[in-house]
């Protein structure tokens, strides 16, 4: 349930590229182009940034699932350790977890040449103006705040287990269409955080300008989008 709720919301991903591109995947995985362009409301900017699918779907697949059944037995060890940590520590917590844990493996990606943050705001950045460069409020706000929102709603189950988003669910006649019913609510607050994510990534961006040096910024990165390396600026905003 949890992996399909986040599946149905992981096309936002493209996002971070709506108003301006910032983000680009190296070329190298398999990808058949990206379906940006075609989310309502797009902003019209030339080429794309394309997604790549099996890393894609093995992420929400394979290592969505693992983080929440790990996070889920972590925090009932916590729980028998520390009798007196309420859900806000257990909250704090996991935010500054998942924070360090953003940090330290977009790094890693980073380093290996996975993907890269070409255009970042400098004063709220590691490593500005070279390939390595990372935004700290991407880190901080995905990493942190969007993953522990979205695990805390599994992981915070009352007695009957079941999950904030299914509140009011027992007035409904039983049906076969209960687990669909569950299934598209939770999608439904996914797609409300990731929307919210990212109006204020792509808020941030508009003011976001360091990028790496042109002659570094290989063209299986840049994948010709405007405003980058040594392509066309990108053209005046609606």
């Amino acid at each position: 349930m949890f992996v399909l709720a986040w599946l149905l919301a992981a096309w936002q991903d493209v996002g971070v590229n709506a108003v301006r591109p910032v983000f680009g995947y190296n070329g190298a995985f398999f990808n058949m182009g990206t379906w940006a362009e075609f989310i309502p409301g797009w902003v019209e900017k030339g080429p794309e940034n394309p997604q790549p699918i099996i890393y894609f779907l093995a992420s929400y697949i394979v290592l969505t699932p693992l983080a929440i059944m790990g996070i889920d037995k972590l925090i009932e060890t916590l729980r028998r350790r520390f009798p007196r940590l309420n859900r806000a520590g257990v909250i704090a917590f996991m935010i500054a977890l998942f924070t360090f844990l953003c940090l330290a493996l977009e790094q890693v990606f980073i380093r290996f040449g996975a993907w890269h943050y070409l255009r970042v705001n400098e004063t709220w950045s590691i490593f500005p103006g070279t390939m390595y460069q990372f935004p700290l409020y991407e880190g901080v706000v995905f990493g942190g705040i969007v993953t522990v929102i979205s695990i805390g709603i599994y992981c915070f189950r009352d007695k009957d287990g079941l999950m904030i988003t299914d509140k009011g669910i027992e007035r409904l006649k039983p049906t076969k269409w209960l687990p669909v019913i569950r299934i598209l609510s939770l999608t439904a607050v996914f797609n409300l955080v990731m929307m919210v994510f990212m109006l204020g990534f792509n808020f941030v961006n508009m003011h976001a300008g360091t990028q790496p040096p042109a002659d570094e910024i290989p063209s299986y990165v840049h994948h010709d989008m405007c405003g980058l390396a040594d392509n066309p600026p990108c053209p005046p905003l609606p």
